[in-house]
C-alpha cells in the first residue's frame, strides 16, 4: 500500500482571522462533521443521506467512532437511524480503509463511491446477519495528491450499534485505531444570523452548510422573524492546491461582501436584485493565492423580496448568473470561533471580589484580596469618621 499523508496543522493558514460583534474567528477545527438521519426501510434501497432529506446537525466530531451504550453521535436514537460523516484530508496514493461495524457501512471519496465488503466478499452495506456480532470490513481507493473529501455512511436497525473506522490494518480485527483526527478538517462552512446589518443583540443562531449556496426565498431563516431586513456571515477556510490567480464571484440577492485574508475583494453592497459579480468588480480580473489555507469571511444582508448567495470560482465567473459553478466542499473547511464573555455588573464584581475570586478595575484583576480592601476602605473611613467627629 503507498499512501502519503501530510498533518494538516502544517498547512500555511492563519490562526487569527479577524473579529466581528465581539468574537475572534480563526483556526482549524480538526475532526469529522457529522450529520444523523431517520430512516424506516433496511437496508436502505435509497440513501437516506441524500436528496431531500434532511438531517440533524451533530457536530464535530473528533475520531470516527460509536459504539452501542456509548455513543450515538447526537442521533438521540437507540435505533433505524443513519450517519453521514465528512472529513478532508491531503494525501496522494493507495488508501485502503478498515471498519468494524453493526450494521451497514459504505464511503465516497470525492463523489465516487468505495465499495466496503466483508470477509465473504458481500457488500457492507446491509443489516448485520449475525445479531449481536460485529462484521469486519474493508475497502480500498486511489486519488492523486490533493485534497480530498472522505464521506463515511452508516446505518443502524436495531439491537447493537457499532462503527469504528481506519486506516491501518488492525490486528485483531477489532482493535481498529480511529482515524487520526490531526488528519482531517472539518468541511463545511458557518452561517451565523443577524437582524437588520449584524446586530449582535438579535442573534439567533447559526448552522453549518455543506456547500457555498443558500436559496431562502422570501422565507425568514429564524423562526419569529420578518422576511425581510436580516444579515448573516459566513466564515470558513478556503483551501488552495496549487500557486496561481482565481476568479472568484459571487451570485447574491441582496447585497454581498468577500473578503479572503480579511482583504475585501467582492464589494456588492447595493441593493439588487439576483447578480453576478466577481473579485474587484471586474470578471476578467483574478486574484492571486498561494497554496494553503486562506481565510473566507462572506456577509450576506436580505432587505426586502427573496433571498439567495452562491460563492463560486473559475472561468464560470463570467457576469452571467446562469454558468455557474460553486467552489466544490473539499475546498472549504470550518473555522474556529472564540467570543468574550459581556461584561460583569459592577455589584457581581463586588461580591466576587470580596470571596477572593473576581476583579475590581484593572489593577485588582485576579487579585481578590486587594478587592476586599478596595470593598472595606470606605467603611472603615467611615467608622474612623465618626470617632473624630
Amino acid at each position: 500500500m503507498r499512501r502519503l499523508f501530510i498533518f494538516l496543522f502544517l498547512l500555511p493558514s492563519l490562526s487569527y482571522a479577524f473579529e466581528a460583534n465581539d468574537c475572534s474567528y480563526g483556526g482549524f477545527v480538526y475532526g469529522f462533521t457529522a450529520r444523523n438521519y431517520p430512516i424506516q426501510n433496511f437496508p436502505p434501497t435509497v440513501d437516506p443521506t441524500e436528496g431531500t432529506s434532511v438531517g440533524t446537525d451533530t457536530g464535530v466530531l473528533p475520531f470516527l467512532y460509536l459504539k452501542d451504550g456509548e455513543n450515538y453521535g447526537g442521533t438521540g436514537a437507540d435505533n433505524f437511524f443513519a450517519i453521514k460523516y465528512l472529513g478532508v484530508f491531503y494525501g496522494k496514493g493507495t488508501i485502503s480503509l478498515y471498519s468494524y461495524v453493526n450494521d451497514g457501512i459504505t464511503a465516497e471519496v470525492d463523489g465516487t463511491k468505495i465499495l466496503f465488503t466483508d470477509a465473504f466478499g458481500d457488500s457492507c452495506w446491509k443489516v448485520n446477519p449475525v445479531e449481536p456480532y460485529s462484521r469486519f470490513c474493508s475497502g480500498w481507493f486511489k486519488v492523486d495528491e490533493g485534497f480530498h473529501l472522505l464521506t463515511i455512511k452508516y446505518f443502524e436497525k436495531e439491537g447493537v450499534a457499532v462503527i469504528n473506522a481506519g486506516w491501518d490494518y488492525p490486528d485483531p480485527e477489532t482493535k481498529i485505531i480511529p482515524f487520526p483526527k490531526e488528519r482531517f478538517l472539518s468541511p463545511g462552512l458557518m452561517i451565523e444570523y443577524y437582524s437588520g446589518e449584524f446586530s449582535k443583540e438579535s442573534s439567533c443562531g447559526s448552522e453549518v452548510v455543506e456547500t457555498p449556496s443558500k436559496e431562502w426565498g422570501a422565507q425568514a431563516p429564524c423562526k419569529g422573524w420578518q422576511g425581510d431586513d436580516w444579515s448573516s456571515r459566513w466564515t470558513g477556510y478556503l483551501l488552495i492546491e496549487k500557486d496561481g490567480n482565481y476568479k472568484i464571484c459571487t451570485k447574491s440577492d441582496e447585497k454581498a461582501r468577500v473578503y479572503i485574508d480579511d482583504v475585501l475583494i467582492i464589494d456588492a453592497w447595493d441593493a439588487h436584485s439576483i447578480r453576478e459579480d466577481c473579485n474587484y468588480g471586474d470578471c476578467s480580473k483574478s486574484v492571486f493565492l498561494k497554496m494553503g489555507a486562506h481565510s473566507l469571511h462572506i456577509q450576506h444582508y436580505e432587505g426586502t423580496g427573496d433571498a439567495y448567495f452562491s460563492l463560486g470560482w473559475g472561468n464560470s465567473c463570467d457576469g452571467n448568473v446562469n454558468t455557474f459553478d460553486t467552489i466544490p466542499l473539499k475546498f472549504l473547511v470550518l473555522m474556529g470561533k472564540k467570543c468574550k464573555e459581556p461584561p460583569k455588573p459592577f455589584s457581581q464584581r463586588v461580591v466576587e471580589a470580596v470571596r477572593g475570586g473576581g476583579e475590581i478595575g484593572c489593577e485588582m484583576a485576579g487579585k481578590g484580596y486587594y478587592g476586599l480592601i478596595f470593598v472595606l476602605l470606605p467603611i472603615f473611613y467611615l467608622i474612623l469618621r465618626r470617632r473624630w467627629a
